[in-house]
């Protein structure tokens, strides 16, 4: 993940369990048609483990190379790709905390 590429870079985490099922697929949904629609776009998705947040990447993530999956990272490998970046989506509170302290724009 390299922030000066010629891609912009989305970083984007869903765990929160009151956005289990319908609204995590729309959500998921609305990125993978964002990123399709938007050639300049690479969405780096590091994945939580729970069941219901896989389910939900499973039957909404499209298969692309601009689409990356990544196992769930340690937290210093995360806050490397928080600065890394050029937008943070996320439904946790802390890591938009993270986001703005590294002067990330998120959402």
């Amino acid at each position: 993940m390299d922030r000066n590429s010629d891609k912009t870079i989305i970083l984007a985490t869903t765990r929160r369990r009151e956005n289990f099922g319908t609204r995590l697929d729309g959500y998921l949904t609305a990125l993978n048609n964002f990123v399709h629609a938007n050639e300049e776009v690479v969405l780096f998705y590091p994945i939580h483990p729970n069941p219901n947040v896989l389910k939900s990447m499973e039957s909404c993530i499209a298969q692309s190379t601009r689409i990356v999956l990544l196992e769930p990272v340690e937290y210093p490998d995360f806050l490397y790709s928080t600065r890394s970046a050029n937008l943070i989506v996320s439904d946790s509170g802390d890591i938009r905390e993270e986001a703005a302290r590294v002067s990330v724009r998120h959402y």
